[in-house]
């Protein structure tokens, strides 16, 4: 059991700029996570933990802590202060790991339905819609600019869902090549003007629905090559909703059916 007490650390110096850098996890192909929940999440999903650094409190005070310390590569004892240093939340719980980018494959199937974001900024604003998604077992997320889905914001708030779900990242140029390659119709929301109401739509077919980015919507690019546009209808005075609630109500009515 090796102990780090110092800030200047090697390791911790690379896991800090992990947590802060998309650049980084892009190019080393690996991200970072904190806290009992997530880390024990990850592990119980089968992602693979390169690094664990624990409080010597946590690893005497939890089993679930020593299994995930147990399965890494290798893990080191670290000062409340070092684990303070490298976390991204006020209050640290004990643990961070660092983790190989997540493989879950992609498996093509009769009615696939999949939900496309199109440059969603907002890390909570994924991680909300990746647990809505698993949880009504949604086949595929395609993520398409935006937010890094490695984003510690977007783990934390997508409650493990991000470790479980077959997640594409495809660029706005190579999206409907793939879409169409799979025979995939594709519904992009919007919040005018619409040919369809999402309640009247049966998605019957392969089926994806295209969230859009926070302010600015979808791309109007993106509107024109999609096979249909759909809109929620609302009797409130609400211009639209929240990239997040409109994502879980369009996610519930491409499932609706098979409830």
């Amino acid at each position: 059991m090796n102990l780090i007490s110092s800030k200047s650390n090697p390791k911790i110096k690379e896991t800090k700029k992990l947590f802060n850098s998309s650049k980084d996890r892009s190019k080393n192909g690996l991200f970072v996570i904190e806290g009992l929940r997530l880390c024990f999440d990850a592990f119980c999903s089968g992602v693979k933990i390169k690094t664990a650094f624990l409080t010597e409190k946590s690893y005497n005070k939890f089993q679930n802590a020593k299994d995930v310390a147990n399965c890494a590569d290798e893990f080191y004892i670290v000062t409340e202060d070092v684990l303070k240093h490298i976390s991204d939340t006020v209050s640290p719980q004990g643990i961070v790991c660092v983790c190989e980018n997540i493989c879950n494959e992609f498996v093509d199937k009769d009615k696939l339905k999949a939900v496309v974001l199109c440059d969603v900024a907002d890390p909570s604003n994924l991680g909300t819609i990746s647990r809505t998604a698993e949880a009504f077992a949604v086949d595929l997320l395609i993520v398409s600019g935006g937010c890094d889905i490695y984003n510690p914001k977007a783990l934390r708030a997508s409650m493990g869902a991000l470790f479980r779900l077959p997640i594409l990242e495809i660029k706005q140029d190579g999206l409907f090549e793939f879409l169409n390659e799979h025979n995939i119709k594709i519904y992009a929301t919007v919040v005018k003007n619409s040919q369809y109401k999402i309640n009247e739509v049966s998605f019957d077919e392969k089926s994806a629905i295209i969230i859009g980015n926070e302010a600015n919507g979808i791309p109007s690019e993106v509107v024109e090559q999609s096979d249909y546009t759909v809109t929620i209808p609302m009797n409130g005075r609400a211009e639209s909703f929240n990239a997040a609630a409109a994502a879980s109500i369009s996610i519930y009515e491409m499932v609706r059916e098979s409830l």
